[in-house]
């Protein structure tokens, strides 16, 4: 009988946390769909965001503490911004909500971020091999990268302002 109970109360605790994750990310989707709306976000209304609208919420001190309060690592974020970004695509707004669930804080890592990692350093070793990748990024003191653009700077700077600010 307690191993019953035992079982059950596993059963509802698992649910529980199912349940509490899928409200925590819908509850992200309609917030940040309601701050593109709010704030224009998507400049060019083709429904995806590019780099360049990406760095626009990025500067939203509203978007960066829904974001910090989903438990995202946004500074974290900024440092990934060339590598979502890579090769100047766009995102769609379901991927883009995908990459934000992806760097919550908590999530493991999975089989697919390693796939993903051993992908990025391998191009990037290509890159190198061939002599169009000159540069290398260094980790700051803060374990951030530190070989981002002076605009990304800027951003990665207010973003830990407007959450130091809370």
């Amino acid at each position: 009988m307690n191993m019953l109970i035992g079982i059950l109360v596993q059963v509802v605790s698992v649910v529980s946390e199912s349940e509490q994750r899928t409200m925590s990310l819908s509850n992200l989707r309609s917030r940040m769909s309601a701050l593109f709306n709010k704030y224009g976000v998507d400049s060019d209304s083709n429904k995806c965001i590019s780099r360049g609208e990406f760095e626009i919420l990025l500067t939203i001190p509203e978007a960066v503490k829904c974001m910090a309060e989903l438990g995202v690592d946004v500074v974290s974020l900024v440092d990934y911004t060339d590598f979502i970004f890579e090769h100047d695509r766009e995102l769609s707004f379901p991927d883009m909500f995908n990459i934000l669930q992806q760097l919550r804080s908590g999530n493991n890592a999975t089989v697919r971020d390693i796939v993903d990692l051993r992908q990025f350093v391998s191009r990037a070793v290509s890159k190198t091999a061939r002599g169009v990748l000159a540069t290398s990024a260094v980790a700051g003191q803060d374990g951030h990268l530190s070989a981002l653009s002076p605009s990304m700077r800027h951003i990665r700077e207010s973003v830990r302002h407007t959450l130091a600010s809370k």
